[in-house]
């Protein structure tokens, strides 16, 4: 009997509550509602980290980023002796496919590592998005090194070109969607309301690729969708009735660096702009994942399909004083959805125990036996046994200070300093945050609720918990790294892809 095929779709920057009907973002999300009918929702799933690199290197394999060392401040290119999922897949003899609109999962993080073919997004699929048909930035296969990828998807464009064309579409972002919509009809392109404006060429790579594999082997499949990511191009349907809606929302910047550093607020008013944009990424985001399901179930003999829906990290919409996802560890940023499908299970089933993201590939591999992939157990305890632990389960993540284009004006890029890094660990009812430089700590008694605010010193019976002991013990080994230092990419390319 053949195995089931894996897919995994990670949900760049999709928080826990875009579905909630009282939340701040309160999307309609039909597709996502059903798999949480049909499948296995973890409610209580935390993120590794607030940013794409290090969480994608503990969803790909099954670690911390204080194991697998990715994060700034050491390094940001998975090390070579680092064993992916993806490499245990092919093993297992699966066919394995990587497919991201996002650039940071190419070569030139290791991150691909184990894929035997994928194609990735470049700056101008993830920002520059008023192209009329992207394509992808770069492929990679046995014909390309991972030093020849690198080098060929940093060589589409200049680094200024790249960066000034940010800046321009995110101050100006109106005039830069009205562009869109003009080339859009000069090409004589029909308006959809759902059409796919970043990464498009997603769909169409994933059923070539499909079709070029064996009905009798098994695929294991990664798709990154950054529909919701920020500065929210091409999400707004214009369509009757919703051009006032539309011209709202884009009618002032997208993604100030006074924001995104924290040395301003947006006024009420920005933040309305921007949830109604978010809310409607969610909506566009939910769509194209209907879209993938269908592609992957309609695979000829495909049969059984094992599906794990997760997203790296959330979106901060004000909370705490904080927009978008470039630094801080408010509830809105590390709790996230987290959904598995396993071939067999028919009807719901909810586990409120805290559960981390990097185990997601590992729990579907438990859940789901006849993938046949054997997973080494982590920290002494296999996945299923860390959910079924419940609320005394502990999970951790580590906020790895701001990127280089967070840094005041006039300075240069440099390696994070300890005191920038920060170490959250979610036990029972409650988080513990700890500085990894002066070792001040905060607890947050509230961690349920939407926002997790709340923050107080840590008082002593809390200090001598177990959760404050984990925290501290993960300070005591980020502090160890960042002690050796390295730096694995360039400011000047952090900044130039809108970090």
């Amino acid at each position: 009997m053949k195995r089931p095929d894996v897919l995994m779709v990670v949900l760049d920057c999709v928080r826990r509550d875009v579905s909630d009907p009282d939340g701040s973002v309160a999307a309609h999300t039909p597709v996502l509602d059903g798999l949480r009918r049909d499948g296995t929702s973890f409610e209580r799933a935390v993120a590794t980290s607030h940013w794409t690199i290090p969480a994608h290197a503990s969803l790909l394999t099954g670690t911390y980023p204080w194991e697998h060392r990715v994060f700034r401040g050491s390094t940001l290119s998975l090390p070579a002796t680092t064993v992916t999922i993806a490499e245990e897949f092919r093993r297992a003899g699966y066919r394995t496919g990587l497919f991201s609109s996002n650039p940071f999962l190419s070569p030139l993080t290791g991150l691909q590592r184990g894929f035997e073919v994928g194609a990735w997004g470049q700056f101008s699929d993830c920002f520059r998005r008023y192209q009329v048909s992207p394509r992808p930035a770069g492929r990679f296969g046995e014909r390309l090194s991972p030093e020849g990828a690198a080098e060929w998807q940093d060589a589409g464009e200049p680094a200024y070109v790249r960066d000034t064309l940010r800046r321009l579409t995110t101050r100006f972002p109106l005039a830069a969607e009205i562009l869109f919509e003009g080339a859009r009809l000069r090409h004589g392109a029909s308006w959809a309301p759902h059409a796919p404006r970043v990464g498009g060429w997603i769909e169409p790579e994933l059923r070539a690729w499909l079709a070029r594999v064996p009905s009798d082997e098994p695929v294991f499949c990664c798709i990154n969708l950054l529909d919701a990511h920020e500065p929210y191009f091409g999400v707004m349907p214009f369509a009757r009735g919703r051009v006032r809606e539309w011209l709202a929302a884009y009618s002032g910047p997208l993604d100030r660096t006074s924001w995104r550093r924290g040395d301003a607020r947006p006024t009420a008013a920005d933040l309305r702009r921007i949830r109604s944009l978010y809310r409607a990424s969610i909506e566009l985001i939910d769509h194209r994942l209907g879209g993938i399901l269908e592609i992957v179930r309609g695979r000829a003999g495909g049969g059984r399909l094992a599906t794990a829906v997760v997203a790296d990290h959330g979106q901060a919409l004000g909370e705490e004083g904080l927009v978008y996802h470039v630094r801080g560890a408010a509830t809105s940023l590390l709790r996230v959805p987290m959904i598995l499908n396993d071939s067999t299970r028919t009807g719901p089933a909810r586990i409120d125990a805290w559960t981390s993201i990097k185990d997601t590939l590992p729990l579907m591999t438990e859940i789901d036996r006849d993938v046949g992939l054997a997973v080494p157990e982590l920290a002494g305890r296999s996945p299923r046994e860390s959910a079924e632990m419940g609320s005394t389960g502990q999970v951790a993540a580590l906020v790895d200070g701001p990127p280089a284009d967070a840094l005041p004006s006039g300075t240069t890029a440099r390696t994070p300093q300890s005191d920038e890094h920060w170490v959250a660990v979610y036990g029972g009812d409650i988080k513990v945050q700890v500085n990894v430089g002066s070792g001040v700590a905060y607890l947050y008694p509230d961690v349920a609720g939407p926002n997790g605010h709340g923050r107080t010193p840590l008082p002593p019976d809390v200090a001598a918990s177990p959760v404050a002991r984990s925290a501290l013990a993960i300070r005591d080994t980020v502090r160890d790294i960042l002690s050796r230092g390295a730096w694995g990419l360039t400011g000047d390319r952090l900044r130039s892809w809108g970090y």
